[in-house]
């Protein structure tokens, strides 16, 4: 089974990034939180930037398939299987079924270069490639095609008046060309076979009715294109074939992607109204080997309650009106089941109801009740109910309203996620090691191939693919040796480690900090100072005795209102710390500490449940994470590696986290920004602003640039020779748009500077589809994950680019399968060479001092979305104390 899809799937919804964390100590801010991407492993948690191996995919768009609501479970028959019956049942899920898959290959280098390589507009080209560390063969899931050497025609589309819709769209077009062979993308552009008229100045011009309003087409020729041609062109042409290819295989389509939901493969965890549906992902990629297919398998875990029965659940708990039912539907995803369209709620509006009007395209006021009958042939039971409210992306002016009766809840939700058994059942129904993931992806290929339906799509544009796996090139880079205090190195056996008796690089000391625990909970705090004393003794961390301080009041407000009272009284003391306990995880209590603390007084915090430190069990283990965490809070550092670099240097990690909940109306995305400011990238310039709600290019970036190399300058006596820039979150159609507006910003700054800087920019993406399998003892069917450090640079990369692939966690197979984390150089004035950069990254990779191990990105890219996470989430104000800009006060 294939899903069609953009390559690398996008952005998606909000990224998380939670307290907590994989492997966290398990208090509020998370001492352990692992962080890098979506998860090391197959996939990611909502909120998991987790780099570890969760072994199966959660969506930030996890849809419901059911199209009434949660009666409708019972259309996958008399009762889907459970989590633990899935092994027997399911295609998808029958480990056992797996085994008489055979895995074939085909080595890259019996691929002939095409003569014609585009690469993508303004990319460093480069032919060289690394070769530091040992060989290793590799298999990809990546696979050829066989593809048409005829030409095609692109034309573009103009529908008057304009038409979002692009189900709709794609409805129509069916009528304006009947018998032709074409895909489209139900927007703008539309592909052809053979051209529609003799010449190509002609247009096509018809006039289509729908609901009573008259559409114009205007079909215009803009290009000839040719199957042989290498260019990014024609990836949209392959994609919608594939698209087209993939509905006729009837599976169902949920968001961009499409499930096989038939009684056979729907696991269900039934105490959680909860189903899953298996699928799988792919994309035309032009690699320096020419156009491969990239296949991945995914799942989608669903839900089967309506949104109106969330409203009502929270109303029943809490009060009817109650801000609660607001503050869990904002940002949530929801599921519109006539159309299995996925939506983002920014709001709940009580004001607005089903017999509340608005007006159509045509004019025409009518009810959401009457359209929906209209329309739908939908009765809307409740007309009391109040109505979603949608915010459209780019223009938040613009308003969208839906019926929660109508709507679907999706995802997982904050207390399945602290299920035990839930949570369980669930990784148990997706979790793939490596060995299941590639049988599942070829059977994927192989079912498809055997399907008459999907065959026959493919047939027209005369298209094939071959079902043998593609075997690359890779190489694994040497472990790292851990620098501490005392000079003392450690060489590396793998990437976690333990420290717990070591001095640290450079440990602080914490001389005026304050406690904050809440009423009748002293005993439980007096013992775990004790500890964490006794844990902060062999890491060199010093604690001075505390002012204390005890809440009475322990709600939000009374936390809020106790520590500013407190800290006005105690001004003259220069506050260096506060310890704040608190009884529960509500976030709203969160936010109002941290908004005091990092607004108003500029004071580094750390908040810790009262349930952390009561339970015994593995207390040391969490004082001492939790003491690592304020050491590095405070300027304290952790460790490092073995750095070299060739003049002083500066590090910068970006990235944009999305939030909802900050200017909701103009402003709502969050810039972080974090540069290292010494030779063993352990101090830190930090800065966050925050820009137009989901824009993801940062156009304000020269005065944070300029700031960063004037506080270096006055550290380090000169500007950074080199400036090497790591982007996380760049997607792969925004190169050319970050070139023209952040890398010129750079260099502009350095120009005013009059500096010599050189400047080198890299983007990341976590986001992507490749896996990388190694075989297990020589074995051909039998494959295990990579080890960390492995790095490809040939075969599944950009043609003539200098970009790589790096797998920089240890993934243990029973834990799911490794995401390596790809790196593109978009510029690179020093000419720093593929194995400086590959090493380079790999080192920084271990220098994230919030985690005993590797994470999935460079350290400073993961600094910089705690603190845009922090300011999004949480303080919702970028001008907070910039005392605090260098420390790493977000973790």
């Amino acid at each position: 089974m294939i899903s069609s899809g953009n390559r690398g799937g996008g952005r998606g919804g909000g990224r998380g990034g939670g307290r907590g964390g994989r492997g966290g100590s398990g208090h509020t801010e998370g001492g352990g939180s692992r962080g890098g991407g979506r998860g090391g492993g197959s996939g990611g948690g909502r909120g998991g930037r987790g780099g570890g191996g969760s072994g199966h995919q959660f969506s930030s768009q996890q849809a419901s398939s059911s199209s009434s609501g949660a009666g409708q479970q019972q259309r996958f028959g008399s009762r889907p299987p459970t989590a633990s019956e899935a092994s027997s049942s399911s295609s998808f899920g029958n480990r056992n079924a797996l085994s008489s898959v055979k895995i074939t290959s085909r080595s890259i280098d019996t691929l002939q270069t095409p003569k014609q390589v585009t690469g993508e507009t303004g990319v460093v080209t480069s032919t060289t490639m690394g070769n530091a560390g040992q060989p290793i063969k590799l298999l990809a899931n990546y696979f050829t095609l066989q593809l048409p050497e005829g030409s095609f025609c692109q034309y573009d589309v103009k529908i008057s008046p304009d038409l979002d819709n692009k189900r709709t769209c794609s409805a129509l077009m069916r009528d304006v060309l009947k018998g032709v062979i074409y895909v489209y993308d139900g927007h703008k552009v539309l592909y052809t076979k053979t051209p529609l008229t003799k010449l190509t100045t002609e247009k096509v011009e018809k006039s289509i009715k729908h609901q009573d309003v008259t559409y114009s087409f205007k079909i215009t020729f803009t290009r000839s294109l040719s199957g042989a041609d290498i260019h990014p062109s024609v990836l949209q042409l392959f994609n919608n074939i594939f698209r087209k290819a993939q509905k006729a295989l009837n599976f169902q389509q949920i968001g961009r992607f499409f499930y096989n939901d038939s009684d056979e493969v729907v696991v269900y965890v039934p105490e959680h109204n909860v189903k899953i549906l298996p699928g799988s992902i792919s994309t035309t990629y032009i690699s320096n080997k020419g156009i491969l297919f990239n296949v991945d398998i995914i799942y989608k875990t669903l839900r089967t309650d309506t949104v109106l029965h969330m409203i009502q659940d929270l109303e029943n708990k809490f009060g009817q009106g109650n801000p609660r039912v607001r503050n869990d539907l904002k940002n949530t995803i929801v599921l519109c089941s006539y159309n299995h369209r996925t939506v983002h709620i920014d709001d709940v509006d009580y004001s607005i109801t089903p017999r509340s009007t608005f007006k159509k395209k045509s004019g025409e006021s009518i009810s959401y009740v009457d359209y929906y009958k209209q329309q739908y042939g939908i009765t809307i039971k409740d007309h009391k109910q109040p109505l979603l409210l949608h915010r459209d992306r780019k223009d938040r002016s613009r308003i969208e309203y839906y019926v929660p009766e109508l709507c679907l809840m999706t995802g997982i939700t904050d207390e399945m996620r602290k299920n035990f058994k839930a949570m369980k059942a669930i990784k148990q129904a997706t979790g793939l090691s490596p060995n299941e993931r590639i049988r599942q992806i070829v059977k994927s290929i192989q079912e498809s191939n055997q399907n008459t339906n999907f065959h026959s799509v493919l047939d027209e544009w005369n298209i094939s693919v071959d079902d043998r796996v593609l075997e690359i090139n890779g190489r694994i880079l040497p472990y790292e040796k851990l620098k501490l205090g005392n000079k003392k190195e450690i060489p590396l056996q793998g990437t976690t480690w333990d420290i717990r008796n070591d001095i640290l690089l450079r440990p602080v000391k914490v001389e005026s900090w304050v406690l904050f625990y809440p009423k009748g909970s002293i005993k439980d705090v007096e013992n775990f100072c004790e500890i964490l004393y006794e844990v902060c003794k062999p890491i060199g961390v010093q604690f001075s005795s505390p002012l204390n301080c005890e809440i009475s009041d322990t709600r939000e407000r009374g936390y809020e209102n106790e520590i500013r009272q407190f800290l006005e009284k105690n001004k003259n003391k220069q506050i260096q710390f506060c310890l704040i306990i608190l009884t529960s995880d509500s976030k709203m209590t969160y936010d109002a500490v941290k908004k005091v603390l990092v607004n108003d007084y500029g004071i580094v915090s750390q908040c810790v449940k009262k349930s952390t430190i009561s339970e015994p069990k593995g207390i040391h283990s969490k004082a001492t994470k939790i003491a690592v965490q304020i050491n590095s809070k405070l300027g304290g550092a952790a460790w490092t590696v073995g750095f070299s670099f060739p003049g002083p240097t500066m590090i910068c990690g970006m990235d944009v986290y999305h939030s909802g909940e900050i200017y909701t109306r103009t402003k709502a995305s969050c810039v972080g920004f974090v540069a290292s400011m010494d030779s063993s990238i352990t101090k830190f310039y930090t800065r966050c602003i925050v820009q137009e709600a989901g824009k993801e290019i940062v156009s304000s970036l020269a005065p944070i640039i300029k700031s960063a190399m004037e506080k270096f300058k006055e550290l380090n006596k000169v500007y950074p020779k080199n400036i090497i820039f790591y982007r996380d979150g760049v997607g792969e159609g925004q190169v050319e748009t970050v070139l023209n507006t952040e890398v010129h910003s750079c260099q502009k700054v350095i120009k005013e500077l009059n500096s010599d800087t050189q400047l080198t920019f890299l983007t990341v993406m976590k986001r992507i589809n490749t896996r990388f399998f190694a075989p297990k003892d020589g074995s051909t069917q039998d494959f295990t994950n990579p080890k960390a450090g492995t790095v490809v640079d040939t075969g599944v990369t950009g043609p003539n680019a200098m970009e790589f692939l790096l797998v920089s966690v240890d993934v243990r197979d029973e834990q799911g399968t490794a995401t390596p984390t790809k790196y593109q150089t978009i510029l690179n004035e020093a000419n720093l060479g593929m194995n400086f950069l590959q090493q380079l990254t790999f080192k920084l990779c271990h220098v994230y001092s919030n985690w005993f191990g590797t994470i999935r990105v460079p350290a400073p890219c993961m600094y910089a979305h705690k603190i845009a996470y922090l300011i999004g989430q949480n303080t919702h104000r970028d001008d907070y104390q910039q005392a605090l800009n260098g420390k790493l006060f977000y973790l």
